[in-house]
């Protein structure tokens, strides 16, 4: 007859880790237009995204307008609290981009959730 054989795997990582070290973690952006200083959506939204969970969170954050800075250089202002407390922050101004680049874009970003922030007022496309 033959002989047994044992095989010692020496991969010493649990199901569990493995399953912790393969989930991915889930990518939530931010839409609006008053991602601006001069705005109180700015103001009252600029420490929000800091609090997200970074173990489980990436935070993308997408401004419509360009920042507009009311400070002094050197303070920091909401539109540099948010894009501190973003994973990732961009700029798709639609007077610079066409709807179908700024949809792609954010495609691109492959998010699981998409929060929209515009509202339906003033010039919202969303």
């Amino acid at each position: 007859g033959g002989r047994n054989q044992i095989f010692v795997s020496r991969d010493t990582t649990y199901p569990q880790q493995q399953q912790q070290e393969e989930r991915k973690k889930i990518r939530v952006g931010y839409l609006s237009p008053d991602f601006t200083s001069t705005h109180p959506l700015a103001f009252l939204m600029q420490s929000i995204f800091q609090y997200h969970n970074r173990d489980d969170f990436e935070i993308y954050t997408y401004s419509l307008n360009r920042p507009m800075s009311t400070k002094n250089e050197g303070e920091d202002d909401e539109v540099t609290a948010i894009q501190k407390g973003s994973d990732c922050f961009k700029l798709l101004p639609p007077s610079e981009l066409s709807l179908l680049d700024m949809a792609k874009q954010i495609q691109d970003d492959e998010l699981h959730i998409l929060v929209d922030l515009c509202g339906y007022a003033g010039t919202s496309k969303a």
